[in-house]
């Protein structure tokens, strides 16, 4: 890549990703963010409500202690394998649109579109659900807004939208700033379970009743808790995007993604001790908000409304996040003559603006019209499909493009990939199985896109 271009704009140095003569500086995105932009960005869109609820739901299928650290062991181990693949990719390919540009660089145009298109349909999506998720939340904490949930998830979207257009440089220090502080919220919870937990707090009876070791009740049980937990870490792979925003990527996209997800599995595993040192099993299996739980058991009655103000920090960051990330996947695909033009123009303030605004108004759609379990199905149905061709990437890039530069290697290769390629597809087919109807959704917005690729093709400019 050619060197970036520096001008000044308020008081500080701005690079653009990209000087060639054939790209405008209005199709440049900035390159402002560095280290501790992506160690935030892997916090702040990992840590989210499904650590407040997925304990109960792993508890509820699990019945011994150790098979619940286990599992969110597993999970974490499964995330760093992943995280593994996307450094290669990423520090590879150095270039906005994720999982679209490294599917289009292994395996040509169409698997891209496809991927690209299916991973902008799952964070567009996800845009709508917090929305919905932080306004129900917000009505907990005022009551007075239960009779206008839907209108104030509507309210939120917009507020969010709109703070994009500030900039950049405003929009990432918050993201910082909120991604930081929902780590150390989360650390000092468990801090408190597990230091001010007395030994007679914990009720007797640490087990549930489990299945027999031979029946398929107990492999189900086992697949359903890890999917509950690969949900929850899900996030993980967010500084992917933003490596065209980035000052150094291939010096600080490493150091982010190894730091934040060891940081957020940390986070997990204690978070699920300090639960257990304070609740048995059938309590934590039983809560809907285990957490919350917790805290009233040390505390008392009173900590509800703190858990619920917890709730609404970890949809906020996660939705900041989907709002910087969402609309760079259009940005690539429109450079790439996939989208409209207008999605690659960035304005004044380094912000893809049509793109966002695209992207915020199918929020919109969904969050009036869509079933939330549906959707939420849906979209981590399309997410996996999505790393699946990711790590599927990484042995057809070796392949095809030996000579690649490649500032860093995959731990391990190829047994690492493989495990990440085939925890991905277990997990496929165990949703399917579990969830037929929102998997065959997911297809059939797949299978969409190849006439939509057809009419593009037609339309693209020739390069």
């Amino acid at each position: 890549m050619a060197n970036p271009v520096s001008v000044c704009f308020s008081s500080s140095p701005v690079s653009f990703s990209d000087d060639s003569p054939a790209v405008s500086r209005s199709n440049r995105l900035w390159r402002i963010l560095g280290l501790s932009f992506g160690i935030a960005t892997s916090l702040g869109s990992s840590i989210g409500v499904g650590i407040l609820r997925a304990p109960g739901l792993v508890a509820s299928h699990l019945s011994h202690p150790a098979a619940i650290i286990g599992a969110w062991i597993g999970g974490g181990v499964f995330a760093f394998c992943g995280t593994l693949c996307v450094i290669e990719l990423g520090t590879s390919v150095p270039k906005a649109g994720g999982w679209y540009i490294f599917t289009r660089e292994a395996f040509g145009d169409f698997p891209g579109f496809a991927i690209g298109w299916a991973f902008w349909l799952s964070f567009a999506s996800a845009l709508g659900y917090a929305c919905i998720v932080l306004g129900e939340y917000l009505a907990m904490l005022a009551p007075a807004l239960a009779s206008v949930s839907r209108p104030a998830s509507i309210a939120i979207l917009l507020g969010f939208l709109l703070f994009q257009f500030l900039g950049l440089r405003p929009v990432s220090r918050f993201q910082e700033g909120i991604g930081f502080l929902k780590g150390l919220v989360f650390l000092a919870l468990a801090g408190a379970c597990l230091w001010w937990a007395p030994p007679a707090v914990r009720p007797p009876g640490s087990t549930v009743p489990s299945p027999s070791l031979a029946s398929a009740g107990l492999f189900s049980s086992i697949i359903f808790a890890l999917q509950a937990v690969i949900k929850t870490y899900d996030g993980w792979q967010a500084p992917c995007f933003f490596t065209e925003e980035d000052r150094n990527p291939n010096r600080n996209l490493p150091r982010a993604m190894i730091i934040g997800t060891l940081a957020v599995t940390v986070i997990y595993v204690g978070m699920n001790l300090a639960l257990l040192s304070v609740l048995s099993v059938p309590e934590i299996a039983a809560s809907k908000l285990p957490v919350a739980d917790a805290m009233a058991r040390i505390f008392g009655g009173g900590t509800v409304k703190a858990i619920t103000a917890l709730a609404v920090l970890n949809v906020a960051g996660l939705l900041n996040t989907l709002f910087l990330a969402t609309p760079l996947v259009l940005f690539a695909m429109a450079r790439d003559g996939w989208f409209f033009r207008a999605a690659s123009i960035v304005n004044g303030k380094g912000v893809p603006g049509f793109a966002t605004v695209f992207s915020g108004v199918a929020g919109f759609i969904i969050v009036f019209g869509g079933s939330f379990e549906r959707v939420f199905a849906v979209s981590a149905f399309l997410t996996v499909v999505c790393y699946t061709a990711g790590y599927a990437a990484v042995f057809a890039l070796r392949r095809r493009q030996p000579g690649l530069a490649r500032p860093f290697k995959v731990w391990g290769y190829p047994w690492i990939p493989l495990v990440a390629l085939a925890g991905s597809v277990a997990f496929l087919v165990g949703d399917t199985i579990e969830d037929t109807a929102s998997a065959l959704w997911a297809l059939g917005l797949l299978a969409l896109c190849y006439p939509c690729y057809l009419v593009l093709r037609r339309l693209r400019p020739t390069p």
